[in-house]
């Protein structure tokens, strides 16, 4: 409520001295005319993400039907909407983490398709969720153009974006890893383990397949 309330209120207000700055400006300043109206674009899709991290910080959907259900209706609205071919399989997990931890998990899915869907340019998606002794194996992979690599980094070393330092991060903090296996034109696999802090063993297989 106090990101969407209080920091969505404040670039309401900035958007607002944005216009008030634009229309003082003389005619024949067109180039800070344009800049003024790029600006405005901006703090709109600063808004818009405001508003949706703001409903999507603990989604509902965790608490009502569990990570599992939740994840397969999000794979189900992902291949809804992109036209992408997915298939997962999986083992139940919910019981294994606290909601705080479901709910980073859920991001990690979410970050991981949003990714994919922008700018794999795939067709197809495999997920893959095993329960081992000690961790969960979380597997995400895509047949599509894989990553391009940063030449003035480190060699093997892929050149990371929001997305991808966002998962790394979230990873981190379940005090899991994250690898990362790109080809470019081939696909990409993101592999993900994360560690079993409390919770009970189910090896019951789930197998979906959508699009």
């Amino acid at each position: 409520m106090e990101l969407h309330d209080e920091l969505g209120q404040n670039l309401t207000v900035l958007k607002l001295q944005l216009r008030s700055i634009q229309k003082t400006l003389p005619p024949d300043q067109s180039h800070l005319q344009g800049k003024c109206e790029g600006a405005n674009r901006y703090v709109d899709q600063i808004i818009e993400n405001v508003r949706r991290i703001s409903q999507e910080l603990c989604p509902t959907c965790i608490e009502d039907l569990g990570l599992d259900e939740s994840i397969a209706m999000l794979v189900e609205d992902f291949a809804l909407h992109s036209k992408l071919i997915v298939s997962i399989e999986t083992q139940k997990i919910d019981s294994l983490f606290t909601l705080q931890q479901r709910t980073m998990i859920y991001r990690i899915f979410q970050e991981a398709l949003n990714n994919i869907q922008k700018h794999a340019l795939a067709r197809k998606v495999w997920i893959k969720i095993e329960r081992k002794k000690k961790a969960v194996d979380i597997q995400i992979a895509d047949d599509g153009k894989g990553f391009v690599r940063d030449r003035n980094a480190e060699e093997n070393v892929v050149k990371a974006g929001l997305g991808l330092t966002a998962m790394e991060e979230r990873a981190r903090m379940l005090g899991g890893t994250i690898e990362v296996f790109s080809i470019v034109g081939i696909g990409c696999r993101l592999a993900f383990n994360i560690p079993i802090t409390a919770g009970e063993r189910n090896d019951e297989f789930l197998s979906y397949s959508f699009g």
